[in-house]
């Protein structure tokens, strides 16, 4: 009940503001009643289910969102770009931090929520990773400041550059995290471009699914302390994270269109409401102390990966497109 009332509160907040997620809202609202006012030990276990449990039905049902036909009416140059966008990010982001020294996981955080959908592709990676719930909040808010900074700053670089609105609206869907922040950067520059950008987000976002197999398959191998790429000793079928294979069942409903209008909508939705009810109980649990230690190198990884997916992006976008 506690986390419901925090995902209500953080839409409502949202309808008003909407370039602020839910999904930070419903953490910063978490954090604040848990060091600041304290929850019940009674409602651990049931925050506990919400932080894990429905975190996963909650990425299940985000596939309903996408649809692969978007990957086909993009055009293979505009997809090269995004591949090409991703790979770097993650490279880059995974690099810097371990010359930073951020903790592996955390970086990991940054890295796919730099590369692939922010809060959605931290959220979907956090669980096979094994993310602490502080190393979950750090990511959600060090993507969150880097999107709001580009929503006020990419479409005053786009105008003082003459970029056309395609590729305005193909460079904000590739560099920009969250998919709010995209289609509020998108249409501050027009329609043409915020269409653009909205549908080479949602195809970006597709790609949450091979990213979160990969990190999980690299997990295990850490635990097994194996270091080349084989699968010598992994179990496969305890190591894939199924949760996945349900966000691709619902990604190819939405592809074949098999499901009416009223269903995906609802579906939509509640994956969303679920989303945030599922990271207002990450934030439930966190104590700010032990986030002391995350601190500026992180912030500062996140931030070079940041301003290289944009460069990178908009030079690929200039000779290419």
């Amino acid at each position: 009940m506690i986390t419901a009332a925090l995902a209500g509160i953080a839409f409502l907040i949202n309808n008003y503001y909407s370039p602020l997620s839910p999904v930070v809202i419903a953490i910063i609202a978490g954090l604040l009643i848990s060091n600041f006012i304290g929850t019940p030990a009674a409602c651990k276990q049931g925050i506990d289910y919400c932080a894990k449990k429905l975190l996963k039905l909650g990425i299940v049902f985000l596939g309903i969102r996408l649809s692969f036909y978007e990957i086909l009416d993009l055009g293979a140059n505009s997809l090269a770009i995004i591949i090409t966008c991703i790979i770097l990010a993650l490279t880059v982001v995974i690099s810097l931090s371990k010359k930073f020294g951020v903790p592996p996981r955390l970086a990991t955080l940054i890295a796919v929520g730099t590369a692939i959908c922010g809060n959605s592709a931290i959220v979907a990676t956090s669980p096979v990773i094994k993310a602490k719930e502080e190393e979950v909040a750090f990511a959600v808010g060090t993507i969150t400041v880097f999107g709001l900074s580009a929503i006020v700053f990419y479409p005053v670089i786009g105008a003082y550059m003459h970029l056309s609105p395609v590729e305005f609206g193909t460079w904000a869907g590739t560099a920009i995290n969250d998919t709010g922040q995209v289609v509020a950067a998108g249409f501050q520059y027009g329609i043409t471009a915020g269409e653009a950008a909205t549908v080479v987000k949602l195809t970006r976002n597709l790609f949450i699914a091979p990213v979160v197999v990969l990190f999980a398959y690299l997990t295990a191998k850490e635990e097994a302390g194996q270091s080349s790429f084989h699968f010598k000793g992994l179990n496969l079928f305890r190591i894939f994270p199924w949760f996945v294979l349900g966000f691709l069942v619902m990604a190819f409903l939405r592809t074949a269109d098999l499901l009416p209008d009223l269903v995906i909508g609802l579906l939509s939705f509640t994956s969303a409401f679920l989303l945030v009810m599922a990271l207002g109980g990450i934030g439930l649990s966190i104590n700010l102390a032990s986030m002391k230690g995350l601190g500026l190198k992180a912030f500062l990884a996140g931030l070079l990966a940041a301003v290289v997916m944009g460069t990178t992006s908009l030079l690929l976008i200039l000779l290419i497109l």
